[in-house]
């Protein structure tokens, strides 16, 4: 229910660990999805929910480059302005299904 508040999130993937795979063109291409969950405080409910699935092709430059500096992207998110809650971040590799996450409570961000 209102008020929100609307959070920013500003993501620096490691793209080591996503599958690229070089094509007969000398590009590199993946598909990997990144989003966040907002959760209870308890983690019994998901309040909002927002994903973004991503099909990169590469040039070989631009991929040695991600490998070293990582992929940035940005979302928001709307919250609820009163009570706890924790986001959960996520990226998700669709080629093998591998899954890297981090949980951070709301009352831990700070405004800017």
């Amino acid at each position: 229910k209102p008020p929100y508040r609307l959070y920013t999130l500003s993501y620096a993937i490691d793209v080591n660990n996503i599958d690229f795979a070089p094509g007969p063109d000398g590009n590199y291409r993946g598909d990997f999805e990144y989003g966040v969950n907002v959760f209870t405080s308890d983690g019994d409910e998901v309040v909002n929910t927002t994903s973004k699935e991503v099909n990169p092709i590469l040039p070989p430059a631009v991929y040695q480059s991600m490998l070293k500096g990582g992929a940035n992207a940005h979302q928001e998110i709307a919250v609820p302005a009163t009570g706890d809650y924790f986001l959960r971040i996520a990226v998700h590799d669709m080629a093998t299904g591998r899954i890297g996450s981090i949980e951070i409570p709301t009352a831990s961000v700070t405004a800017k």
